[in-house]
């Protein structure tokens, strides 16, 4: 679930994940745990049509379904999961997500409407559907203006504001035209004051539903009030983001009793959800590593700068682009790593704000993605970049800058048989989808005969320790590994022999066990925009201290 909408966002949401139409019912507990269920339909391969790829329907929809239930937030486990292409080319989705808070709940690429529920200080319950549900740390609750930040030209912002959405929103139109979510929320006893906007049922539940069209029409309206525009630029946030019109609240009485057993379902769940998390290659994402035998905590130490980037001027339409990149500010973390870790996947910036206070977090959630992280051979550092936005004062130096990178951890490793029947093109593994692409003669670069066999496993690429060729005899065949690629939970690998592969030889894989993701946080506090450490220093500073290094 998505808490504010921006015209982006909202287009890649319908290209990239193809979701068009949602029901989400959300039963809550007094003390904010409750469970959502969801049932969806995704458009399949949206973003491979508009591109003018090939796609397969099965894939994508495995990889649809694979996105939401690994990246999701808040999640504390799921059941009741299904999905099944329709004749229509588009897939239904349905599943029940349980979580420990509703404001931490973020469903990944369903639904836009996001809700938050806050005590009251006479013990009253306030939920709130269409605040935003991942709001970044230093932006406002409220939403409410700040003294304008020194160096901003709100004239100028505003005017960007506006050709953006006028450029996006031509396109979003007849996208939007067939979306739709519905919301039923089943509180947590009985509703004192609601939103006139909302559906009281018999029942005690209330009911939202929005469409497409009626967002459009709320965000023209929204992108027409320059006083709204400036109080988010004051606030640190995307003047591109807007509510659903006013957000719509519903007053409860909370009851002394829970509306479900929520510790014995979610048990029951993540029993119940084993089988799929094998079928779809999912790895858990755990807060602590669980049933790994012996080993050091794993965290990140020593993080620091290693280098910096500051763009101050750049022309997409011109060509004119330093070190071709866009206007913009970025650095180079290095890390420490204790304990061990099989490979780091990803991670996010969540915190970056300035010495005055000025939220530098990058306008587009990819933006603010760790892409790419590097591990050191020995996976003892780490390297990663973050990207910021440049502060408007060239004096001011970084405050906090803060986020987490995702590793893998596992428990030992297993030598696993592909269970190839005969080493021949087109055949299948029994394990892991495993399947012999092709096998072709062909010249190598030294004008060599060689035979190149390019095979597919549904692994994550950091999963796979090692690989061998053994013939009918156990003994090992000497072949040459000639690279790989991996996307989402597909590796390819290509291998070369200098004659042919005997059909009966197997493919073994070493395989690390009970893979599991982890969290590290980092922070980085009090650096100059050159990366060097120290407090309340400028860009005079920086340039004294270079100088006597």
């Amino acid at each position: 679930m998505k808490k504010f909408i921006t015209c982006l966002s909202i287009l890649g949401l319908l290209t990239i994940s193809g979701c068009f139409e949602s029901e989400e019912e959300v039963t809550l507990n007094p003390d904010g745990s409750g469970k959502m269920k969801i049932e969806a339909i995704l458009q399949i391969g949206a973003l491979s049509v508009a591109m003018g790829q090939e796609s397969d329907p099965q894939h994508e929809l495995t990889r649809s379904v694979r996105q939401i239930l690994e990246n999701s937030e808040g999640v504390t486990a799921w059941s009741d999961v299904s999905w099944q292409l329709r004749p229509d080319g588009k897939a239904d989705f349905a599943a029940t997500a349980y979580f420990d808070d509703i404001n931490q709940l973020n469903i990944e690429n369903i639904g836009i409407i996001g809700i938050r529920a806050q005590q009251t200080p006479d013990g009253k319950l306030k939920i709130t559907l269409g605040e935003p549900k991942n709001q970044d740390k230093q932006a406002r609750a409220d939403g409410s203006a700040t003294e304008p930040i020194e160096g901003i030209n709100l004239d100028a912002k505003v005017a960007q504001a506006k050709q953006q959405y006028q450029q996006s929103s031509a396109m979003m139109r007849p996208i939007l035209a067939s979306m739709s979510e519905s919301i039923t929320l089943r509180p947590p006893g009985k509703v004192l004051q609601a939103s006139k906007e909302l559906t009281r049922n018999p029942d005690g539940s209330a009911q939202f539903q929005i469409d497409g069209n009626a967002i459009m029409a709320r965000m023209d309206a929204l992108m027409q009030d320059d006083q709204r525009i400036v109080a988010m630029i004051r606030s640190g946030r995307d003047p591109l983001d807007a509510p659903l019109d006013k957000p719509l609240t519903l007053l409860v009485q909370l009851s002394e009793q829970p509306q479900f057993d929520y510790q014995r379902e979610v048990v029951a769940a993540q029993k119940s959800f084993k089988p799929v998390q094998q079928k779809l290659g999912i790895i858990p994402t755990v807060t602590q590593p669980q049933n790994l035998s012996g080993g050091s905590a794993v965290s990140l130490q020593n993080v620091r700068i290693g280098g910096v980037r500051l763009i101050y001027e750049a022309d997409m339409e011109s060509g004119i682009r330093p070190f071709n990149y866009d206007k913009g500010y970025s650095v180079a973390v290095l890390a420490d790593i204790t304990g061990s870790v099989i490979g780091i996947q990803n991670g996010r910036l969540e915190t970056a704000l300035s010495s005055r206070d000025e939220n530098l977090l990058p306008e587009q959630d990819w933006s603010r993605t760790i892409h790419f992280p590097t591990l050191s051979e020995d996976k003892r550092q780490v390297m990663f970049e973050l990207n910021m936005s440049l502060p408007a004062e060239p004096t001011a130096h970084l405050k906090t800058v803060g986020g987490y990178l995702e590793c893998l951890i596992a428990n030992g490793t297993d030598e696993v048989d592909l269970g190839f029947k005969s080493l021949q093109a087109g055949q299948l593994g029994s394990r892991f989808d495993a399947t012999i692409k092709s096998i072709k003669k062909e010249k190598n670069f030294m004008d060599e005969t060689q035979f190149v066999l390019e095979m597919e496993v549904k692994l994550a690429h950091d999963t796979i320790r090692s690989w061998k060729f053994v013939d009918a005899n156990g003994k090992t065949i000497a072949i040459d590994h000639q690279g790989s690629s991996w996307y989402d939970n597909t590796t390819h690998m290509n291998f070369a022999a200098k004659g042919p592969y005997p059909t009966d030889a197997r493919i073994v894989l070493e395989v690390y066990q009970d893979a599991q993701k982890l969290r590290l946080p980092f922070e980085l506090e009090n650096y100059t925009l050159t990366g060097l450490p120290g407090r309340n220093v400028d860009l005079a500073d920086d340039a004294g201290r270079i100088e006597q290094q």
